[in-house]
């Protein structure tokens, strides 16, 4: 976490890049998201975004039906615009990240639950609470699933996240529930 220092070395690759054209396309891209990252662990909102532009072209261009590192980079802008006030379009970024998580990964991937949890908590967000209440469930159910063998995290916060859809959807009862 310390994105000062990790902005610091990666401007150095990059620069090392910049100068050797024929460098990897996708270690470029890789650079350009992990700076994207730092860039907006620093706070530098519009500077991320454009890096993170960079990076998702190149990575679209190299992999067109998707790839683990061009859903992670989805999700990481989507958290940027989050923390930007554009919920909409933090949306659309989650959903595409979903859909190749879904691609890319199993459906019974932590991966893939993750970016279930991510698009069920910005749809309740933007009131979208049919929406959300369903992806959670289906989160929570999978979690179970996925988490049977050890307890998680992530399995924890599948069903912290169905509690608050339930809770929106008027159904205290059923959030308790959840919480339990």
């Amino acid at each position: 976490d310390d994105y000062q220092q990790a902005d610091t070395w990666l401007r150095r690759s990059q620069a090392w890049f910049d100068a050797h054209p024929k460098a990897p396309d996708d270690d470029r891209a890789s650079v350009l998201s992990n700076l994207a990252h730092a860039a907006h662990g620093l706070k530098d909102l519009r500077r991320a975004d454009a890096l993170y532009a960079r990076a998702q072209r190149t990575m679209l261009a190299l992999y067109p039906d998707g790839n683990p590192n061009l859903a992670v980079l989805l999700n990481n802008r989507a958290l940027l615009n989050g923390d930007r006030g554009d919920l909409q379009a933090a949306l659309a970024l989650h959903q595409q990240s979903l859909a190749m998580r879904r691609k890319v990964f199993s459906n019974e991937h932590p991966m893939t639950l993750t970016g279930m949890t991510s698009v069920a908590r910005v749809s309740l967000q933007l009131g979208k609470l049919a929406d959300a209440l369903a992806l959670a469930e289906d989160a929570a159910a999978m979690s179970d699933r996925v988490y049977a063998s050890a307890p998680n995290a992530r399995h924890a916060s599948a069903f912290a996240t169905l509690a608050e859809a339930r809770f929106a959807n008027a159904n205290p009862a059923g959030a308790a529930q959840a919480m339990q």
